[in-house]
Parts: C-alpha cells; sequence; structure tokens
C-alpha cells in the first residue's frame, strides 16, 4: 500500500520533493538514534544539491558562509515525538 505524506505542502516522493507549486528537490531521509544533544532519536532531510536546496515551506538550516567558501546543503531535522518525526518515520533510511 502506497502512503503519501505531506508537511506544509511538501508532497514526500520516494526520491525527493514537491512544493506545493510542483517544483521538484531532490532529497535523501534519514533517521538517526539518539544523535540529538537532548538523547532523542531525529529524522533529517538532507537536500541532495548545492543549487537546488529544499522548499522553504520546511524551513530549512543552511549555515553557508561564502567569504569563506564554506557551503553546506539545506538541511531539517524532525526530534521523535514530533508529528513530522512520526509521518516520516515509515520513509527514513
Amino acid at each position: 500500500m502506497k502512503t503519501s505524506i505531506t508537511i506544509n505542502g511538501v508532497r514526500f516522493l520516494k526520491h525527493g520533493l514537491k512544493d506545493p507549486a510542483g517544483k521538484y528537490y531532490p532529497a535523501m531521509v534519514y533517521r538517526s538514534s539518539k544523535a540529538h544533544i537532548t538523547g532523542s532519536d531525529t529524522i533529517t532531510i538532507y537536500a541532495k544539491t548545492y543549487d537546488r536546496g529544499l522548499p522553504v515551506e520546511l524551513n530549512p538550516d543552511n549555515d553557508t558562509d561564502s567569504s569563506t567558501d564554506y557551503f553546506e546543503r539545506d538541511s531539517v531535522t524532525y526530534l521523535q515525538g514530533t508529528p513530522q518525526f512520526d509521518l516520516l518515520a515509515a520513509i527514513a533510511r
């Protein structure tokens, strides 16, 4: 049975995300055990590319500092016990 997951209007597909306007974003969803400073399990969504990032509807984190040539991809982390964590648990690796 296929499950449809949507958070803030962003649809989760097999290899990426689609924002409410239909734009595709390549992304990965990973689960980490007790990785957070609070000792909670987490699920993190990582953008696969630097240029596309993640949809703004997910409020991604990105601490890129182009003045020192430090670049990172967008990411969003959800802690165990949040509704988003519960939704994504079925598809996280």
